[in-house]
């Protein structure tokens, strides 16, 4: 898809991509358990204002182990690495989002634009670093997949304030590009299932993708969101280590 065929086109999804999660504030915190922690965090977020649908996962690599969470997730703000393994652990949610809500929240990063009204946010540790995920499958004409993650991130940051938990965030996030997604129109010749054009741009790329969802666009863009995260992983970790060099 070239970029004026991208401008007349609705983006079925865009997205924004970073490294940030959400662990105990105390150190004392990081020595309970995987699901100890989940069940707490879920707690923490459904109460939120704006937060919904709270979903949690942890599928141990050794059946019924239940390690301590600084065994699996790393601390930037207190220097300690981790390595989550083969270990799937992520957490998911929902976050609604109005004028009111906006209003609290300061400058974004690329202003307000035609802000989304709902944004679903994911959190997964692929391996060395989380990967967050934030996304809106609605469509205003331009590129907002930044905005959406920045005004997940200054909503947590601001409503996590005066509870156990805090937002530990690797810079730079947002990840400077747009992501957005557009569904390929039926009968269009394409080599491969999903094709990827990048434009650079000063301050923030834009990535446009195209996929042949034959009606399965939620199976396919999950692909695509996974994909991303291993690559923004294999990104992530490459900063961690300057960062830990430059100490």
């Amino acid at each position: 898809m070239n970029h004026s065929a991208a401008r007349q086109a609705h983006a079925a999804a865009q997205f924004g991509v970073g490294c940030l999660h959400l662990v105990p504030r105390d150190s004392t915190g990081h020595e309970a358990t995987v699901s100890t922690w989940l069940a707490e965090l879920s707690g923490v977020l459904g109460g939120l204002a704006g937060v919904s649908g709270v979903e949690t996962w942890f599928n141990a690599t050794d059946d019924g182990a239940d390690p301590a969470l600084a065994d699996l997730v790393p601390w930037f703000s207190n220097e300690r690495s981790a390595d989550s393994g083969s270990n799937e652990l992520g957490i998911q949610f929902r976050l609604t989002v109005d004028r009111t809500l906006l209003d609290t929240l300061g400058p974004l990063y690329r202003g307000y634009a035609r802000f989304p009204s709902v944004i679903d946010v994911r959190i997964t540790y692929i391996r060395d670093t989380p990967v967050v995920l934030a996304w809106t499958r609605e469509d205003h004409g331009e590129a907002t997949g930044t905005t959406v993650l920045d005004i997940a991130r200054r909503h947590l940051a601001l409503q996590l304030e005066e509870t156990g938990v805090v937002l530990d965030v690797l810079e730079p996030t947002p990840f400077p590009a747009d992501f957005r997604v557009f569904e390929r129109a039926e009968g269009t010749d394409a080599d491969q299932l999903v094709s990827v054009n990048v434009e650079a741009r000063p301050g923030f790329d834009l990535v446009d993708m195209e996929v042949d969802a034959h009606g399965a666009f939620d199976d396919i863009f999950d692909h695509v969101l996974y994909q991303v995260a291993l690559e923004a992983d294999d990104y992530y970790s490459v900063e961690l280590a300057v960062d830990r060099a430059e100490l």
